[in-house]
């Protein structure tokens, strides 16, 4: 079958990428944290509220900005390298942690 991988190969692709983008962005002096999920995919950790995922083909994260009606946006990206340098300078970006506005959930009523 053309097209389809196994399970296994498809979760260690996974790993590996996850692997290369977490080596990469250490490069920018970003250090992560990655869990492999039920799915098979990786999500890779790399700020508070900034999660990443791969699943050995693509790496996505959603990115506030202008989206459609003021919805996130999706970053998707083939390769590590170009994935850690674009979360770097969306990092830089960000205001530090102790000036960023703390979200909580609604404690139940």
């Amino acid at each position: 079958m053309q097209g389809v991988m196994p399970t296994g190969h498809r979760r260690r692709q996974a790993v590996v990428t996850a692997a290369r983008l977490q080596d990469a962005l250490l490069e920018h002096g970003h250090q992560t944290d990655a869990h492999v999920l039920a799915s098979g995919r990786v999500a890779v950790s790399v700020a508070p509220g900034l999660l990443v995922r791969t699943d050995g083909e693509f790496i996505w994260w959603t990115t506030q900005g202008p989206g459609r009606r003021g919805r996130p946006r999706l970053a998707l990206y083939r390769t590590p390298h170009l994935a850690a340098e674009r979360l770097a300078r969306q990092l830089a970006a960000q205001p530090p942690p102790d000036e960023a506005p703390e979200y909580r959930d609604p404690l139940p009523q």
